[in-house]
């Protein structure tokens, strides 16, 4: 608590109005790029020729600077800024080599000829602003030591001024303020210490200005103050009859005068904060008269925020000689003229919003506190009858990157790179290459079709609200592919957001072989194409806040991770650089509070709908060897995950989950577990007896065979023809495979990431299975004799585009090799249009998908023959697709029988004007249903 009223106001001046003690207090929507370079050639034209005093080059995104020298090398260029202006400076370098620790390397402003500015650091730790006026150097701040400075890898450094005062920042951390200083001149850049290189990754120029949106602050419900009158334990004024009575505070003018009531309120005004008392007119006086909140006080000045019982307001103050009007006299139908007016005061920023019973009447700019008394005010005569008064900080929206400070969060895990304790993946492997060096992390895949993470398992405690963050960027590779950060991972399920070179991003999880978008890729202007970009994902409550480099994106319902692994995935082919990893809890100064209130959490409730079993012994007979288990999960905080026997069900949006079991002779447990989302689980049990029935007609699969196929729809094209048919397709094929004992990995409305993925992943599984299917329904193309499959967000504009914008088909047959199964069979219902043509549709027109040849065990199916177009079909199924389900389901026949009779059903069905096709190389026999 101060203890006088002279530095208080001091202080409301300097830091209420302008808040400059936070990084954070300026997010990115609030600065407006001066200069910005971060080095990805050298269109800026820095010095980079070699002389026998110092030198230059600029490479992957980086420059170096060296002083050859034992005399110091300055590096700069002329950067118009007005200093009428508040303006930030920010450059981020390290220090690459240097004969002596204590030597300071400096970001440098404010130049002309050899005049500057110094703002630099010491690798032991130590760091001094200063200026050079042309003959002597003087300190601004002498040599201080300051934990903010990392010895050995980058440091950020930013001078930031605002009005009269300077701020000055070590990786994001205040380290010193002062009055502004008069520049020399415009130049602004970097100066290496003697014999010393520097790596400067970037350096940024700035205007800033505050900006404030009044929806995105909500008061956090916290009051520091809170006055319910249920005693008078604070001595309030009891002269002229005054008291405090059952809750309430009867506050009374005298005859002849007003009378103020008033507590003193330690407040800090560089806070959003809430002041609200509602009262009422009870008695007395005119009705014109004005009844008051009084805030912010001196000794004898004031502010009014007041009503009168003739429905008007008014917002003023006394100057301690006369009064003036903020808003003068003013009716508003809010103000209750016969009982109680809530009236509330918000300042938010460098604004102040005025409220009268909840709605708003007025904003004006903040204005400093005479003082810290707040209370009430009667007018002559009359007597106010008072209900409350409280005064709360404010909280920022969820969807407000600065709404979390550094001191709000507690450390769990940050990696600078600076060396490789945390022991990343590193080293050459043949597939992968890592290296941590000079403050980054690289990671590389060398493979041409497979995405390669790297992943540390970090625990963080799901009940609290948490926050992952990482700067990362491209090297090289494919920009159409995404690099990912990927949290509450396990060995082969996540959550992620990705974004590619091409400036769009990905939300969602990779569940059962299967990617879920909870944000499909989306183009975004935040993004950094050619340099870092910083990911934060925030869980906060029962929700996950997502941004790229400070700005909001999206919001998805959190759910409970698969496991504790945190890392990035680099595409095929692709390298990526990783600046930092950071982790932290965002309820630090609410645990105590968390840890001290005990929350009873019930386990979810299952119940089993399929298969219908003896109510009080859990015990059916069966005579089927695969059976379908299908509930209900419930739980108030919502089911992550159902598992069968230990293996993912399929769980739907209202709880209900289903999947396939295999049985086995004799009695079967079937175990249901359902897991909520704060990680409490239940189970329930059934015991299903099978014994291989006498009758012939018992269907099952060959020799036991393990089948695996993966199914893919696009129907939902961004640039070309929507179609009708291929998700309905893919979700029946799903269904029928599945009664036919194979394990289907299904994605709908797939853009050219999701598809290669699914195809890389369909690869790794096939291997521990004996049959592979491939089944595809949407757009596709030949190109110079080559198939492509069509994503979604392909946009073709030139013949030779097709290539890196769609998915090669040979793709499948390669992974289908590589897997070494003794059956695989592709089935393409893709349509035959080249895409340059004027139609997409699946019509008849066109020039088709080119043929294919086989490789040995394989077949290849086409909706239509090479050359030819297939039709989308006027029901809910493609033409060939529908009598391909049909044909499915009978039993005994041969898979070149069963194709057979496609064939013939398509032909007469199209009247002659499609004819299916196949191309095969099996080696035996392939049922797809067979009876013993």
């Amino acid at each position: 608590m101060r203890s006088l009223k002279i530095y208080f106001f001091f202080f409301c001046l300097s830091f209420s109005v302008y808040g400059q003690s936070s990084y954070s207090y300026y997010s990115s929507s609030e600065k407006e790029t001066v200069f910005y370079d971060s080095f990805l050639n050298n269109n800026k034209y820095w010095s980079t020729s070699s002389s026998e005093r110092s030198s230059g080059n600029i490479i992957s995104g980086k420059y170096y600077w060296k002083s050859n020298t034992s005399s110091v090398a300055t590096t700069d260029k002329t950067i118009s800024i007005s200093t009428a202006k508040d303006f930030e400076i920010e450059g981020k370098f390290l220090v690459l080599e240097s004969k002596k620790k204590t030597v300071l390397h400096s970001l440098v402003w404010g130049g002309l000829g050899n005049k500057r500015y110094y703002f630099g650091y010491t690798q032991n730790g130590d760091f001094r602003i200063s200026y050079y006026d042309g003959t002597s150097y003087t300190a601004l701040k002498d040599w201080t030591n300051s934990t903010s400075i990392y010895s050995s890898s980058y440091n950020k450094l930013t001078v930031r001024k605002v009005r009269s005062k300077m701020y000055f920042f070590i990786n994001e951390k205040l380290v010193h303020t002062m009055p502004f200083k008069t520049f020399f001149g415009n130049k602004i850049g970097f100066q290496a210490a003697s014999s010393s290189e520097l790596k400067i990754d970037y350096l940024r120029v700035s205007y800033v200005k505050k900006s404030y949106n009044n929806t995105t602050i909500t008061s956090n419900g916290d009051a520091f103050f809170k006055e319910d009158f249920y005693s008078n334990s604070r001595n309030w004024s009891s002269r002229n009859d005054s008291y405090v009575s059952n809750g309430y505070y009867y506050l009374k003018g005298t005859s002849e005068s007003t009378h103020t009531s008033r507590k003193y309120i330690d407040i800090d005004t560089s806070k959003d904060f809430e002041i609200k008392g509602r009262f009422m007119r009870l008695s007395g006086g005119k009705t014109s008269n004005l009844q008051s909140l009084i805030w912010g006080a001196g000794s004898t000045k004031k502010n009014y925020f007041g009503f009168t019982a003739d429905g008007s307001y008014r917002i003023s103050y006394y100057d301690g000689s006369k009064y003036y009007a903020h808003k003068d006299w003013t009716k508003n139908s809010a103000v209750s003229k016969y009982g109680y007016n809530e009236m509330k005061i918000r300042k938010v920023k460098s604004r102040m919003y005025f409220y009268i019973n909840g709605t708003f009447v007025h904003s004006m700019p903040f204005k400093s506190f005479y003082g810290n008394y707040f209370g009430f005010q009667a007018s002559t005569a009359t007597k106010l009858k008072i209900d409350y008064l409280y005064v709360s900080y404010l909280a920022k929206s969820k969807t407000d990157y600065s709404a979390f400070a550094t001191k709000d969060k507690e450390y769990i895990f940050e990696d600078q790179f600076s060396n490789n304790n945390n022991s990343w993946s590193t080293g050459t492997s043949g597939k992968t290459y890592g290296r941590v060096s000079n403050g980054t992390y690289l990671w590389k895949s060398y493979q041409e079709k497979s995405s390669w993470t790297s992943h540390k398992n970090i625990y963080i405690d799901q009940k609290r609200d948490f926050e992952i963050e990482a700067r990362m960027k491209y090297v090289s590779g494919k920009k159409t592919s995404g690099i990912m950060l990927k949290w509450g991972s396990d060995s082969s399920e996540n959550y992620n957001i990705e974004f590619n070179g091409n400036g769009k991003y990905w939300i969602g999880s990779y569940v059962d072989g299967e990617y879920i978008a909870s944000k499909s890729w989306t183009a975004s202007s935040y993004i950094n194409k050619e340099t870092y970009n910083k990911l934060t994902v925030r869980k906060i409550g029962k929700k996950y806040y997502f941004f790229i480099n400070e700005k909001y994106l999206h919001a998805m319902d959190y759910r409970a991770f698969f496991g504790d692994k945190v890392g990035f995935t680099t595409p095929p082919q692709s390298s990526i650089e990783i600046d930092y990893l950071k982790i932290n809890y965002l309820d630090k100064n609410n645990k105590k509070k968390k840890e001290d209130v005990i929350v009873y959490n019930n386990p979810p409730e299952i119940k089993i709908t399929e298969p219908g079993v003896i109510a009080d012994r859990g015990f059916k007979i069966v005579k089927v060897k695969s059976i379908k288990v299908a509930g209900f999960a419930n739980d108030k905080d919502g089911i992550a995950k159902v598992t069968v026997n230990n293996q993912r069900a399929t769980l739907y949006t209202d709880g209900s989950f289903d999947r396939y079991v295999d049985l086995i002779n004799g009695d079967n447990k079937i175990t249901i577990t359902a897991t909520d989302t704060k990680g409490k689980s239940s189970t329930k049990s059934i015991t299903l007896n099978y014994n291989t029935p006498k009758i012939v007609k018992n269907v099952v699969t060959e020799k036991k065979q393990r089948r695996l196929a993966l199914v893919i729809g696009n129907s939902n094209y961004a640039y070309a023809s929507k179609l009708r048919n291929p998700v309905n397709d893919a979700n029946a094929m799903k269904t029928k495979l599945e009664g036919l004992g194979f394990t289907v990995l299904k994605f709908v409305n797939g853009d050219q990431n999701t598809i290669k993925r699914a195809i890389d992943e369909f690869g790794k599984q096939l291997k521990n299975y004996d049959i592979g299917l491939f089944f595809y329904a949407g757009h596709g193309v030949q190109v110079n004799g080559s198939n492509y499959l069509v994503p979604t967000d392909a946009k073709i504009e030139s013949e030779d585009e097709v290539e890196y914008d769609c998915v090669k088909a040979d793709r499948v047959l390669s992974k289908m090799k590589s897997a070494g199964t003794k059956t695989n069979l592709v089935v393409l219902d893709a349509c035959r249009n080249n895409p340059f043509e004027r139609s997409w549709s699946r019509s008849a027109s066109g020039n088709g998908l080119a043929f294919m040849n086989a490789p040995r065990g394989s077949l290849i199916a086409y909706a239509t023959a090479p050359g030819n177009t297939a039709s989308d079909g006027l029901g809910k199924n493609g033409t060939y697709t529908g009598a391909l389900l049909k044909e499915m389901d009978k039993e005994n026949i041969t898979i070149l029988e069963m194709f057979q009779n496609v064939r013939a059903q398509v032909i007469k069905v199209s009247k002659g004007k499609q004819t299916p096709w196949e191309s095969t190389s099996l080696t035996g026999n392939f049922f797809f249903k067979k009876t013993q």
